[in-house]
């Protein structure tokens, strides 16, 4: 969620992504303080990974990482999929 910046062009709902990267920040950082007790520098290393990841096309993400288990779908198209499976069901 962090890689949608909600500058982007054509995003409807500004205050629903603001929700989602607060939580998954939220989350990311509960995680990392339970998996690695021992770094507690590392969230903050993470966040200053994000602008480059920002730099990586959408592409390459699917290419890399989903085209193997899912096929050729977009990122956005996921995002929105897993958007849509999150609202209640007469939302959809």
């Amino acid at each position: 969620m962090w890689l949608i910046g909600i500058d982007s062009v054509g995003l409807a709902d500004v205050k629903t992504v603001q929700q989602l990267q607060d939580e998954t920040q939220l989350l990311l950082c509960k995680y990392e303080r339970y998996v690695r007790p021992d770094d507690p520098s590392r969230f903050g290393k993470l966040l200053l990974t994000v602008p480059c990841l920002r730099a990586v096309s959408s592409t390459a993400v699917s290419d890399l990482f989903f085209t193997d288990t899912i096929g050729a779908v977009s990122v956005e198209r996921l995002v929105v999929d897993i958007y849509r499976q999150m609202l209640p069901a007469n939302d959809n």
